[in-house]
């Protein structure tokens, strides 16, 4: 789920891309609220005025200028709900 950062949830949307563990729930850290989703598994933000349901379609590894891999990932998702 894709969810719209405004500025008053700029700092707990920042906080939830924190490098942690796997078993790491980013709203228990955050503190942010989460609100069903209707078509896929994942919660949405509450408080963010607009939010996509998305299925995944590709992951894809980037690459420096230089050629090198990096450890970043970009992920990418076919929008299948919308909330506003």
């Amino acid at each position: 789920v894709w969810n719209l950062a405004t500025r008053d949830l700029a700092e707990a949307m920042n906080a939830s891309a924190a490098t942690v563990a796997a078993d790491v729930d980013e709203f228990d850290l955050t503190g942010l609220e989460t609100a069903p989703s209707r078509i896929v598994a994942p919660p949405r933000v509450a408080a963010s005025p607009v939010s996509f349901e998305c299925r995944l379609t590709q992951t894809l590894r980037l690459e420096g200028a230089d050629g090198a891999t990096l450890d970043t990932w970009l992920v990418l998702g076919e929008v299948v709900g919308i909330h506003i």
